[in-house]
């Protein structure tokens, strides 16, 4: 950090007993003045390391945005000063008659100590992105400053800030990102899929910040976070076709912040609409569901008392959909999507019958059982191309079912087994 001095026009406002003054820095100056919290907060040296540590990798994609982003924008910052302080002077201003005196400069003479309370991974990351692309430097952020005194109680006061803005500062829920996001290809895709496919219009799409859906709602298919999640994994079997090479969540949400080219969306938008058509061909109960416009449509589907048909349930098309993913990008698959769900309309989705029963659906409290998803999608593999699945995976599939019904390992394989040869024939 350098101590030069500079000067910024700001305006005063006071809430409680802290006064704060309201401006913008350019990204050289959050570079050159602003440090990291350290002795400043904490008096403890280990403290002072926690909170180091919890300051992640996260500025890494702050960078990446910055650096990739045409359009990257966020919220502002909190900075806290000490040693010196800023002087302020008000500029006289008056409008229309009326005066007005929290408007005017800040004087920071350079010896000022300041450090973020609000935005450690902000800084860190214009601060990377500026030694990437230096041409960033005169680009703005807006900052809150509030004053620091380095004594017992100045410190408990500004960690009391601290920790006030970082636990009650609420995130954006996931639906509202699926329906804002405009760099997710996914959250494009899926926001497409709601104005234009007759499956998702209207009532049957549960559009909420839930990813459950409630126990009376008859009318939706599935929750917007279902259908979210369905087309994450959907978008790894597109993108092994584009490009011939398998890729994992973690490559998928990274590639999720930029904006991919319009020929990609509108390819995987086009990917998503053939898949849901082949759904609605293949399974009789999406296209009677797609055709009934009655508010309860979904009522045959999805029973408080029998559970209904495990594509109606949210935990159940998740895992469906990703064990038809992990099918469709195995090198050793030669089956075609539409052969593949054919394939899986062979296989009982009765929540109330074997497999499902005690995995899926609890028969005792009429309620989902949300914590066996993973048995849900090896079962389904298992069914579809056992080759699939790794050893290890297949010696956890059967303990987990041994687990669940509690019997022998070796009962719980010949069960298994016995099921997928019945819908194989």
């Amino acid at each position: 950090m350098t101590n030069k001095s500079f000067i910024v026009p700001a305006m005063k406002g006071t809430v409680g007993n802290n006064t704060y003054y309201v401006t913008n820095l350019t990204f050289e100056q959050i570079s050159s003045h602003v440090g990291n919290v350290n002795k400043e907060v904490f008096s403890h040296e280990s403290l002072n390391d926690l909170l180091q540590r919890s300051l992640t990798n996260n500025y890494l994609r702050i960078r990446d945005y910055i650096l990739n982003q045409e359009e990257h924008f966020f919220n502002g910052i909190v900075l806290a000063v000490y040693n010196d302080y800023p002087q302020w002077t008000e500029i006289d201003l008056e409008i229309h008659g009326n005066e007005y005196h929290n408007v005017g400069l800040l004087t920071f003479a350079g010896d000022e100590i300041i450090f973020p309370v609000d935005g450690q991974h902000r800084v860190k990351g214009i601060k990377a992105a500026l030694e990437k692309n230096p041409d960033l430097s005169s680009e703005t952020i807006s900052v809150l400053f509030i004053g620091h005194i380095n004594t017992v109680e100045g410190k408990k006061r500004t960690r009391r800030i601290f920790s006030t803005l970082n636990r009650y500062a609420k995130p954006v829920q996931k639906g509202d990102i699926i329906c804002l996001d405009e760099d997710d290809v996914v959250a494009i895709a899926t926001r497409e899929l709601l104005e234009s496919y007759e499956l998702f219009s209207g009532s049957k799409m549960k559009a909420s910040n839930s990813k459950s859906l409630q126990k009376n709602d008859f009318s939706s298919f599935t929750s917007l976070i279902t259908l979210y999640e369905v087309h994450f994994e959907l978008f790894k079997s597109f993108f092994y076709q584009k490009k011939g090479k398998p890729v994992n969540a973690s490559f998928v949400k990274k590639y999720l912040k930029q904006r991919p080219d319009d020929d990609i969306t509108n390819d995987f938008i086009n990917y998503l609409k053939v898949f849901w058509s082949y759904m609605v061909q293949v399974f009789s109960c999406l296209s009677l569901y797609e055709i009934d416009t009655n508010e309860d449509a979904a009522k045959p589907y999805r029973s408080n008392t029998t559970g209904g048909n495990l594509l109606f349930r949210p935990a159940g098309l998740l895992s469906f959909a990703k064990a038809i993913v992990r099918v469709l990008t195995c090198s050793s698959n030669k089956l075609s999507l539409q052969c593949l769900l054919e394939k899986a309309n062979s296989i009982p989705l009765d929540l109330s019958q074997r497999p499902w029963v005690n995995i899926l659906w609890n028969p005792i409290k009429c309620s989902m059982i949300t914590t066996n998803n993973k048995l849900v999608e090896s079962l389904f593999i298992w069914f579809l191309a056992s080759p699939v699945l790794s050893k290890k995976e297949i010696e956890t599939m059967i303990k987990d079912y041994a687990t669940v019904f509690s019997i022998r390992i070796e009962d719980a394989k010949t069960q298994i087994e016995e099921f997928a040869n019945q819908n194989r024939e």
